[in-house]
Formats: structure tokens, sequence, C-alpha cells
């Protein structure tokens, strides 16, 4: 497992059975050796700062001197972990199915959220970070929660993503894709696009999605209506949109790509 940490030339990589090192981007030379770390952990979630990461252990390490700084006191094992975007809080998603909040530096639990009925798969915040999609390994059973209030917004849902501006939250499934407004939990929008392929602009809000059987095409978050096509992608697999200039990167199951 591979992660790159943001706004640095460092990358995390662990390999099954090994210790796990930063590594430079650019050489591909070990830099720093998280010390004390005697678990494999395949994913790492990184500070906004990229002074500090999390494993799926619960470790918590100096990505400058790969110290140890403190280990969460998860009950029952982790299945994903994020840094809060604007707190100094770590969020983690429990094999127990239970959502918590910790400090950062501490270590100390802060808030517990229960209700799920699967293992959580994916966190994903909106961008004031208020709220907290989370997604679990079966579709249809996750939620999306407001972290102030401590309320669930929405449930019953397979994955979803914010829009730019944080008030239109997509939901996809495998049939459909729900347009909610994320703040009421008004649906907005349905249709019948292939929900699991979807993309949001990490800037503008649209999207892409795909129908059965149609091209890709490019989406308004708040009504879903259509702007553009990718002609030819008709069984998108995944895509990238480019941070700064107009263009989107895509794959097929069929090995076509397209920018």
């Amino acid at each position: 497992q591979a992660s790159l940490i943001p706004n640095s030339n460092l990358v995390f990589i662990s390999l099954n059975g090994e210790k796990p090192f930063l590594y430079s981007a650019e050489t591909g030379a070990p830099v720093v050796e998280l010390k004390t770390y005697d678990r494999y952990s395949d994913f790492a979630a990184f500070s906004p700062d990229a002074k500090r990461l999390v494993t799926k252990n619960g470790e918590v390490f100096d990505t400058e001197s790969g110290a140890l700084l403190i280990s969460l006191k998860a009950t029952g094992g982790i299945s994903t972990v994020r840094f809060h975007p604007t707190k100094n809080v770590i969020v983690t998603g429990g094999l127990d199915k239970v959502v918590r909040t910790w400090h950062a530096e501490s270590g100390a639990l802060l808030q517990e959220f229960k209700g799920l009925e699967d293992y959580p798969k994916q966190l994903d915040f909106s961008p004031d970070g208020n709220r907290l999609i989370v997604s679990t390994i079966y579709e249809g059973k996750g939620m999306v929660w407001d972290l102030d209030k401590g309320e669930r917004l929405v449930k019953s849902i397979a994955s979803a993503e914010f829009s730019v501006n944080g008030k239109v939250q997509l939901v996809p499934s495998t049939w459909h894709t729900a347009l909610h407004d994320a703040v009421s939990g008004t649906l907005l929008h349905v249709e019948a696009f292939r929900g699991h392929h979807l993309k949001s602009h990490p800037t503008k809000p649209y999207f892409l999605a795909q129908k059965n059987g149609e091209d890709a095409f490019l989406a308004v978050a708040s009504h879903g209506r259509r702007i553009a096509t990718l002609p030819g992608m008709t069984a998108v697999r995944g895509a990238v949109f480019h941070p700064v200039e107009e263009k989107v990167a895509a794959y097929t199951s069929e090995g076509q790509s397209v920018a």
C-alpha cells in the first residue's frame, strides 16, 4: 500500500510483513523509518500539515523523525481512519461498526457515532469539516453525520461525495444517484446513473457520472443537468480531475483512457 504525503516529497509504503518507511517520491530511497512500529498496516492518513500520519492500527507518527507519538485505544480494531481537515482530531471507523473521534495529540476519546449496520470502509468530510460521510463495505449501509451536533443526517447510502460548496451531497449506488441537500437531507434529484463510477470535481460544482450503456458525462451537482460527454467511454472504472486545468482523466474496463 502506498500513500502520498500532501505538500511534501514523501510517500508512505507498507509491504506485507515488513516495517513501513517514508520514501522519497523522487528517488524511491527510504528516508524515515517509523520507529517502534511492529505491525503491518495497509493504510495511512496524514494530517493537513503533513507533520503526522496515522495508520489503521491507530498509531500516530511524526513524519520527520518517525517517532511514535500516541496509540489510539480503539476497541475491536480499525477499518479506516482520517485526520479531520480543520480540527486537531482523528476519526476512525471501527470493526465494531462504531465511528469514533479522538484528540489527535492526547489520544483521548471524544465522541462515538453508532447505528451502522456494516463495517466502515471510507470516511469523507464536507469542505467545512462539519459533516462526515461514512461509506461501508456493503452497498446501502452508509450514513452521513453532523459532527458538531452528533446527529445523523442521511442513512442507507452506498457511498457519497460532497460538492465543492458543501451544500449538495452525491449519494451513488449501483442503480441510481440521489442528490441531497447536505444540510437538510432533502432529496433534490434522482437519476439512474452508474453511481459507483462517480467522481466530483475538486473545485467546481459538477461531477462525472455514467448511465448503463451510455457515454460517461459531466453533470451539475445541484440538479444533475448534463454539460459535457466523454465520447466512447461507456464502461468507466475510475477518473481523476486535474486540480487546476479543465481536464479529466478516465479509464475503462476495456483499458481505454482519455484526458
